[in-house]
Parts: C-alpha cells; sequence; structure tokens
C-alpha cells in the first residue's frame, strides 16, 4: 500500500508542472462593450492605453459595435475596475465587461 501511495505521489509531482504550465500559457479574452468609440483614432487611443499593461498580449477594436476585445496571458490579473479605468482614461465609457477563458 505504501509503495502504491509512493507511486501516486510521483505521479502527481510529474504530471501537475506539466498542466500548470499549459494552464498558465492559456489566456483570457475579456470583451467591453463601449460607447464613443466611432474612428480608427479612437480605436488607436483604446489600443495605446492596454497596450501598456504587463499581460496583454492582443488588443482588437471594432468601430462598427464599440467591441474591445482584450486578449491576456494567463497568470496576470486584470480586473475589471482597471479595464473601466482604462477605457477611461482612453476617454470612453464602459457598458459592459465579459470575460472568457481562451479555448485550445
Amino acid at each position: 500500500m505504501k509503495k502504491f501511495f509512493v507511486f501516486l505521489f510521483f505521479v502527481f509531482l510529474t504530471i501537475s508542472p506539466f498542466s500548470l504550465a499549459k494552464e498558465a500559457k492559456k489566456g483570457e479574452l475579456i470583451n467591453v462593450s463601449t460607447r464613443g468609440i466611432v474612428c480608427s483614432f479612437c480605436a488607436k487611443g483604446v489600443k495605446k492605453h492596454f497596450s501598456k499593461v504587463d499581460g496583454v498580449k492582443e488588443v482588437k477594436v471594432d468601430i462598427e459595435s464599440g467591441e474591445v476585445k482584450i486578449k491576456k496571458v494567463g497568470g496576470v490579473f486584470l480586473g475589471d475596475k482597471e479595464v473601466r479605468n482604462l477605457v477611461e482614461k482612453a476617454g470612453f465609457e464602459v457598458d459592459k465587461i465579459s470575460r472568457f477563458r481562451e479555448r485550445d
């Protein structure tokens, strides 16, 4: 029985780091519904504010819908309050913030 637990312990040690590393590579997608983004200069301003934040991999702005899509790396926290502040610093209003886990 003792050998069995030792075996499980080693299996856990070898599998766990790989699964954690894989999970850390997965990011989070943050969709922000905004008001006021009407041109490419507006979009550039929003992108500029988010590009300064650690952990932000990519920012896409859809001018027609006012949606800002932020792709964030795993393991780095970016709260709703910070997202809202960044959008407002760029000069726009936030309607809604939605979060999704990135898929494989």
